[in-house]
């Protein structure tokens, strides 16, 4: 490796690569950690000797020769998770003198590595990564980002991944989804569909949850109750319509003038008189429970419930996933899951900050979650949804 030898210039960044550790190891040996192992704390020495590296006092407080400045990739701030995920992390590096760089990289892996680039041309301190989505199913694919980590701290938002220098915080969605169903299925909910589109690490998780809640209960998931769809209303209603047409023994019919009372849908129904109402008769529906692995899902489902007449939650009853604002835009208001949103991206900035000033972190932190219970799902008092949860978060 070709050595800077104008001693101005030479920055954390230059040690860390030049001894082949993290910039996190460079400032425990900076700061006298008793967490280094000795032949690293000698590679680390020999390298500042070699450079001239001479952090000042002012750098040494910080753990690093900080700009005090993060970048967060995004794939879509549009997102009503992701974009509340970016408000908090940025508010909470606000709180503790940092400022941010954000880039919204999309899904294209070529993107996020051009996005990625980008960033680190900036000199950022650390990067924030929002999103399961850059814990890359293919774990190959993750490794511009596990490269980027020798540099500087990565910690990833809502996913897990391996590496040196790459820290994760998520919600346990797998057991959230496992509970949640299991739930349903012990107050006699059997024939449960399930609505998605990501196939992220989160995805994956949830996805894996409801399967095995309905394996354990002996319940065989069949193709018709498992809906993919794009993540927009029009686009899940059209498919919800294509899938339940397609199961048998359904017999839906639209209802023309919906009557909500007490927040349920009661069908159809004319006055015939002060405080009358006449009541459309039941309908044979081949679901009797829906949950949306994002509140959006569970929102058009509702809404073609409401549609055909389709009584919630007394004939199917449905469950959101991340307790969006959207889950309380409907009538009755949207029982979902909340896997503290808030609380993960608040956390991420302080787990980067904690390591970008040299203090020791675990590279792994689970947050709660709690299932909100509103209109469109009704617990019975012999069930009850558990959650696992560490370090971040109240609990449920």
């Amino acid at each position: 490796m070709e050595i800077n030898n104008n001693h101005n210039q030479v920055n954390i960044y230059d040690v860390s690569a030049h001894a082949g550790v993290s910039i996190a190891t460079v400032s425990r040996v900076l700061n006298q950690s008793d967490k280094v192992a000795e032949k690293t704390r000698n590679k680390v020495l020999a390298s500042i000797k070699a450079l001239g590296y001479q952090p000042n006092v002012f750098a040494r407080g910080l753990g690093l020769g900080s700009m005090k400045t993060i970048g967060i990739m995004v794939t879509d701030a549009s997102d009503t998770f992701l974009a509340k995920c970016v408000y908090h992390a940025e508010q909470e590096l606000k709180n503790h003198g940092y400022s941010a760089i954000l880039t919204c990289t999309g899904e294209d892996l070529s993107s996020k590595k051009r996005s990625l680039k980008r960033l680190l041309s900036k000199q950022i301190d650390g990067l924030i990564l929002i999103g399961s989505s850059y814990a890359e199913k293919n774990i190959s694919d993750q490794d511009y980002l596990r490269k980027a980590a020798k540099s500087i701290p990565v910690v990833l938002i809502n996913g897990r991944m391996d590496g040196e220098g790459i820290y994760c915080i998520y919600s346990n969605d797998f057991e959230a989804m496992f509970q949640t169903t299991s739930a349903l299925i012990e107050a006699g909910r059997r024939r449960i569909l399930y609505l998605y589109w990501a196939d992220s690490y989160s995805g994956r998780q949830k996805l894996a949850g409801y399967r095995a809640a309905m394996g354990a209960a002996g319940i065989r998931v069949d193709d018709h109750y498992l809906i993919k769809a794009p993540r927009e209303l029009a686009a899940i209603n059209a498919c919800l319509r294509e899938q339940l047409a397609a199961m048998p023994d359904i017999h839906l019919h639209r209802q023309s003038n919906p009557v909500y009372a007490n927040g349920k849908d009661w069908g159809s129904a004319s006055h015939t008189g002060k405080n009358t109402l006449s009541i459309a008769p039941p309908l044979v529906c081949p679901v009797d429970a829906v949950i949306g692995a994002e509140d959006i899902f569970a929102v058009a489902a509702l809404k073609l419930a409401q549609e055909y007449g389709v009584l919630v939650p007394d004939q199917i009853q449905i469950i959101g996933y991340n307790n969006s604002i959207l889950s309380q835009c409907t009538m009755p208001e949207l029982s979902t899951i909340d896997n503290h949103c808030a609380d993960m991206a608040k956390g991420a900035a302080s787990i980067l900050i904690r390591v970008i000033e040299g203090q020791q972190v675990s590279q792994e932190t689970m947050v709660p979650c709690r299932l909100v219970q509103r209109g469109t799902y009704q617990l019975s008092e012999r069930t009850a949804v558990s959650c696992s949860s560490v370090s971040v978060g109240s609990s449920c």
